[in-house]
């Protein structure tokens, strides 16, 4: 068999999740042929689904040194950092994917401007990220809730309800919703308007049951009302 028929064959078995049996083929297409990019890209998405980071890592290294102007493979080489070390600092390969389709990257947008703010507090520059995902229709609602969240750093809290409130405008997951509900209660605590916050406490705890921790905020708003009696 040549190169390209195991390539055949471990694509079949790959859309089948036959992940393992695949990466065999792959193997021999790299055997046969050590410039064949797409096994090493498909070689590396096996190696996603199997969990399997680090390896995955250097497939996806490896087909960009073949391909350096593949926007796609350098998205993909950017997520594969990020799932392997949520806490990366490392936006090299977004920013090439971006700078080689800057008009077809909403995942590399979003993806750069979660690391902008998780890990480098680079709050303004994620908001930019964010939006132009939102414009690319990519995850409107955590987008939205992210670029809050930004707003809410940068205490900036008339433009982070404004956000909070678009998220709720959205059909979104209850996680989403409740984070927003979350954030403009604790806006209002924050700014002791108590029996507000509450208010949103309360529904954010309706749309996800699972958010404990309001039950602290409330019995907290509770207290402040009682002490604005006395």
């Amino acid at each position: 068999m040549e190169a390209k028929d195991y390539f055949e064959q471990g694509y079949d078995k790959q859309i089948t999740q036959n992940y393992k049996e695949a990466i065999k083929d792959y193997n021999k297409v790299i055997e046969l042929d050590k410039s064949f990019e797409r096994a090493y890209i498909q070689r590396a998405f096996c190696r996603f689904q199997l969990k399997d980071y680090k390896r995955a890592l250097t497939d996806f290294k490896t087909a960009m040194a073949l391909n350096p102007n593949d926007a796609r493979t350098s998205l993909n080489t950017g997520y594969i950092l990020f799932k392997q070390n949520i806490r990366t600092k490392d936006t090299f390969y977004l920013d090439k994917a971006i700078e080689l389709d800057s008009d077809d990257m909403a995942e590399a947008y979003y993806l750069r401007g979660t690391i902008r703010y998780n890990n480098l507090c680079e709050y303004e520059l994620a908001i930019e990220d964010f939006t132009k995902s939102i414009e690319m229709d990519f995850c409107s609602d955590i987008c939205y809730l992210r670029i809050a969240d930004c707003y809410r750093c940068l205490d900036e809290f008339d433009k982070a309800l404004l956000n909070y409130y678009k998220v709720l405008e959205l059909d979104t997951q209850s996680y989403y919703k409740a984070a927003a509900l979350g954030n403009i209660g604790y806006i209002k605590h924050l700014h002791k308007l108590f029996k507000d916050a509450m208010k949103y406490y309360k529904k954010s705890k309706k749309a996800d049951p699972e958010y404990k921790v309001l039950d602290e905020y409330i019995e907290m708003c509770k207290q402040s009302l009682k002490e604005e009696k006395n």
